[in-house]
């Protein structure tokens, strides 16, 4: 996960730019601090790398070279937002969540006899 502030210099080239061939790699704008790289393992942070010194090159080697992070350069904010376009067509053309009223009545009722079961085994 990236955090980033208004301190980025180069860093909100690499958010409106590169940030988007990261599909792994979950970015927050944050304003408690210098703009970082915060490692998690099984949840649980385990460091931070300050990256407010990074070029958009170095930031891309960092991520990819040493974090091992899968870089997909054709993947754009463009391309993101034309997939999320239709995702919602289709969404709209099958119906929305009308269209899929039967399947959702039969989730909701799976999820209320699993929580009745659970609460029958306590």
């Amino acid at each position: 996960m990236i955090k980033v502030d208004t301190y980025g210099g180069q860093i909100r080239e690499f958010i409106d730019g590169d940030g988007a061939n990261y599909e792994t790699m979950q970015i927050l704008v944050a304003s408690d601090g210098l703009p970082r790289v915060e490692l998690f393992k099984e949840g649980t942070l385990v460091d931070t790398v300050y990256v407010f010194r990074y070029s958009v090159p170095e930031l891309n080697n960092f991520l990819t070279r040493d974090l091992g992070l899968p870089r997909n350069p054709t993947r754009t904010w463009k391309s993101i937002n034309a997939e999320m376009e239709l995702s919602k067509a289709i969404f709209e053309a099958t119906g929305g969540f009308e269209g899929h009223k039967e399947e959702i009545e039969a989730m909701r009722e799976a999820v209320a006899a699993a929580k009745a079961q659970q609460t029958d085994e306590l």
